[in-house]
Parts: structure tokens; sequence; C-alpha cells
């Protein structure tokens, strides 16, 4: 029976481990399994702190140590799990957000060389508009990002470069592997600038050729993909 405990407490910690070790692809895993994008990333968080209780409430009533003994063996699992899921996977507040700014009739928007841009594609177009910088690294963090949204769901992506260069499209997609949104390169460095208020990356939402939404980098967490792919109802 001692030896169970001690097995099923051992299976529990390692169940645990690898969990915060691999939280990340088991995200992306649930994601592309289509559930929604922010229960995809706070699953493994909820799992990691079940395990941790589970672990430390199982070795604080079940082991047979002395009662001392097993409180601070409890306490200091308990911690080091999770200092270490917090370590390997920090949670920004930003990843959580959704919230950005309501374009309502606003020309500076809508009437701006990239709106334009777009419209020469598509009068009508219905989805995402997201610009960046080739060299940022925030823009190559949500490159992956976006491909995944184009591959799972019917969002349309285009992904604007700030550059007049047209091998840039090449470069970032090489950058980020992310091949699957539509790229086009906005030939004017200062009219993004304003536009984007100097903030890469910034994403639009257009519906039927208008620009309503905008966020910038820090605003669009996985909630916001959870919204636009409800067509932000």
């Amino acid at each position: 029976m001692t030896q169970k405990k001690f097995l099923l407490l051992f299976v529990a910690i390692l169940t645990n481990l690898t969990i915060i070790i691999c939280s990340d692809h088991i995200s992306n895993f649930l994601i592309e399994l289509d559930i929604g994008w922010t229960q995809s990333r706070l699953l493994p968080i909820i799992a990691v702190i079940g395990l941790t209780i589970f672990s430390s409430t199982y070795l604080l009533f079940k082991i047979n140590f002395s009662k001392w003994l097993r409180m601070i063996s409890a306490i200091l699992l308990c911690l080091t799990s999770l200092l270490f899921e917090f370590y390997c996977n920090p949670i920004y507040i930003e990843d959580y957000r959704s919230e950005g700014l309501e374009i309502k009739q606003d020309e500076k928007y809508n009437n701006h060389e990239v709106a334009k841009l777009i419209a020469k594609t598509n009068s009508n177009y219905t989805g995402l508009m997201c610009i960046v910088s080739k060299d940022c690294g925030f823009c190559h963090a949500l490159a992956p990002k976006l491909e995944t949204l184009v591959n799972r769901s019917k969002v349309d992506v285009i992904v604007i470069i700030a550059s007049s260069e047209q091998d840039d499209i090449d470069y970032f997609k090489g950058e980020t592997d992310a091949y699957s949104p539509d790229y086009l390169i906005s030939g004017s460095f200062k009219g993004v600038l304003e536009i984007c208020d100097g903030s890469f990356p910034t994403i639009f939402y257009m519906k039927q050729g208008r620009i309503i939404y905008k966020w910038n980098n820090n605003q669009f967490g996985y909630p916001a993909f959870d919204w636009v792919e409800n067509g932000l109802n």
C-alpha cells in the first residue's frame, strides 16, 4: 500500500512537471482542436494548479512521514511547483486583454492610404489588417498566431509590412514561418506611423471595407482572438 501511495504521488508530480514544461505545446494543440484561444491558454495553468493542490494535499495526509516532515514537504512541493510554473510560463496581463479602440466614422483611419490599399484589393474586405515592421520582435511573435488563426477559422488576415521593398515580404515570412496570411507592403513608412501612432504591431478589424476597431500590441490578447473569430459579436 505504501508503495502504491508513493507511486501515485510520483505520477502526479511527474505529470505536473510535464505540463509545466510543455505548456505552450499543449496550448497550441488545444487551439488546433478548435478549443477557444483563452480556454486553450488557461487549461494548462488550471491543470498545474489542480495537480499541485492534489500532490501537496496527498503528501500531507496520505504519506507515512512524521507530521512536521509532511507539512514542510507539502509546503515546499506546493511553492516549488507554482514558482516553477510561473517561471517557465509567466502570466502577462496583456495576454488576456481584448479592449481596443472602436472606430466610429473616423476618417483619419478609413481615408488613410493604408485603408485605401486594402480597398484596391477588395472593397468589401472583412477581416484583420495587421501592420507590422519586418524586424519588430513583437510582430514576429504575433505572426505565428495569425498563421494559426487563418488555418483554423474563416477569418481573413492581411499583413501590411511597413516598407517599400517587396523583398521584405519574403524576409518576414521566412523569419516567422507565417505563410497563410496575405501580404502587402505599405509603400510609405511615414504614413504607416500615422495610422499606427508609432506602435508595431497594430491590428485593425475591417468590416465591408471599413475599419471599425483598432488594437495595439499590448491590447490584442487571447480573448481578442476569440472575439475576432466571432466577428466581434
